[in-house]
């Protein structure tokens, strides 16, 4: 997504003809990289319609989630509700096929908590508590746990360390001066 084209229409117009043109599984495979390039473009539009193509090569072998998983930070941040809507169903694709990246995946699902709409840290933290391991997530959360929603913060209760609760050292008894 550059700025070579003189008009958003213009920019559109290429995912739709990727999927007129009805590429194999194979073939888009092979594109990996500029599919999952378009991922970062401003306009909404292209990494949704790209999105949905991504979320057809999720279970062939030679899937990239790695690489993937590098544009998830912008689009989890965007100020475009439908393409954070967009996102989350691929997410939650990705954590039921691959376990191995289950606590990286939830760690990107933090960044949800930046938005004060419930709705999205509801399905964020609900993803959370069913995928993220407790141990390994409390300290990916605490940087957002002023910013969540109480409703998200409820369901996350377990995974949040409040402040009074992370000082675990006790105060030593002042010395008795004479």
């Amino acid at each position: 997504c550059n700025n070579n084209f003189t008009t958003k229409e213009e920019l559109y117009w290429y995912p739709e003809l990727l999927m007129a043109m009805e590429p194999t599984k194979e073939e888009l495979l092979g594109l990996q990289d500029e599919i999952f390039q378009g991922l970062s473009c401003i306009y909404a539009h292209v990494p949704q319609a790209l999105l949905k193509i991504v979320r057809t090569l999720i279970n062939e072998p030679k899937f990239r989630i790695d690489d993937l998983m590098v544009y998830f930070p912008a689009l989890l941040a965007s100020e475009s509700k439908a393409l954070v809507k967009a996102t989350l169903p691929l997410i939650t694709d990705l954590l039921k096929k691959y376990p191995d990246k289950r606590n990286e995946l939830c760690e990107h699902l933090a960044v949800l908590f930046i938005h004060k709409n419930e709705e999205l840290q509801v399905k964020a933290a609900k993803l959370i508590e069913k995928y993220g391991n407790k141990k390994n997530l409390t300290f990916a959360l605490s940087p957002y746990r002023e910013m969540m929603l109480m409703a998200a913060r409820d369901i996350l209760k377990d995974f949040i360390v409040e402040e009074n609760k992370a000082d675990t050292t006790s105060e030593l008894p002042e010395e008795q001066t004479e």
